[in-house]
């Protein structure tokens, strides 16, 4: 996929996200684009939306709301991803025994990420989506999780699978069994850009 370039457009593209991988990421695509993080409280919502779906779109959804009103005419993308294993959402781990913990509960077992993106554009509505990923977790032992986690604790605590996905060619305890890789990672940009181009 080809980067796009606004340099000619009136208005800044603004990410709302606290997420490095994030911020790395739109880079490819996005040359010009200013990074803030969002000011929304996580864990509240995941307390109050139970259906993993929703839950995906309406984090984006806020996460760029929250900083609208800093750049009003501006166009504000957010994102977000929701883990689901045995019909359970997952969130982040606060300690390398939580981080243990998801791993072994995830370990053998199908899950999926729900990554979403929605956009706005001068305030207003411009683009949204919810993408699917599905991975198996490989059956590994108790002591290789534990290794993994004392050894990759920026990786474990930033994420609600406690992996990234680009660095399993390292570690190899994932299969990807349906997803694209900016699903899988969180940030599902093709459509979008796809769209942001037709718009140029």
């Amino acid at each position: 996929m080809k980067s796009t370039h606004l340099l000619t457009k009136p208005y800044k593209v603004i990410l709302a996200s606290s997420s490095k991988t994030r911020r790395m990421y739109i880079k490819k695509f996005i040359k010009e684009v200013k990074m803030i993080d969002h000011l929304v409280n996580e864990e509240k919502i995941k307390k109050e939306i139970k259906d993993p779906n929703k839950l995906a779109l309406v984090l984006a959804q806020q996460k760029a709301e929250s900083v609208m009103h800093m750049f009003p005419q501006d166009m504000i993308i957010g994102s977000d991803q929701v883990l689901v294993c045995d019909h359970m959402i997952m969130s982040k781990p606060t300690n390398q025994n939580d981080a243990i913990k998801n791993l072994l509960f995830l370990r053998n077992k199908k899950h999926t990420l729900i990554s979403s993106i929605f956009v706005f554009k001068s305030s207003k509505l411009f683009f949204k989506q919810v993408k699917k990923a599905q991975i198996f977790f490989k059956k590994i032992s108790k002591e290789e999780i534990e290794n993994y986690v004392n050894q990759n604790e920026n990786t474990v605590f930033s994420t609600a699978g406690s992996y990234k996905i680009e660095e399993n060619n390292k570690h190899k305890f994932l299969d990807i069994i349906t997803g694209d890789t900016d699903v899988i990672i969180g940030f599902p940009m093709k459509d979008f850009i796809r769209k942001l181009n037709e718009d140029r």
